[in-house]
């Protein structure tokens, strides 16, 4: 975006505060191509970026989608009162 605005817009009548290459001093406009490179700046840092900072939350070795989940089984044990393990069961199942 610094690129962008440094080279200056006719349209919104935004000066130039750097003469990139082939300037023109008598019509005030820029020759270079100061979008291209702005646009090139942009996917450059855009994939530096990518590259640098990875996922804060990685699958496990495990292939686990989620870390509360082990391979479609809670990660809590089943209660041995009967009851519980029903209300766990639908509760796993989406129902409540």
């Amino acid at each position: 975006m610094l690129v962008r605005v440094t080279g200056g817009e006719e349209k919104l009548k935004i000066p130039a505060l750097l003469k990139y290459p082939g300037y023109d001093c008598v019509l005030k406009k820029q020759n270079f191509p100061f979008r291209t490179l702005a646009m090139i700046i942009s996917l450059i840092g855009c994939i530096v970026g990518s590259a640098v900072f990875t996922d804060p939350h990685p699958l496990s070795p495990d292939g686990e989608e989620t870390p509360f989940c082990r391979k479609g089984k809670p990660s809590v044990p089943p209660s041995p009162n009967p009851e519980v393990q029903i209300v766990d069961k639908m509760r796993l199942e989406g129902i409540i």
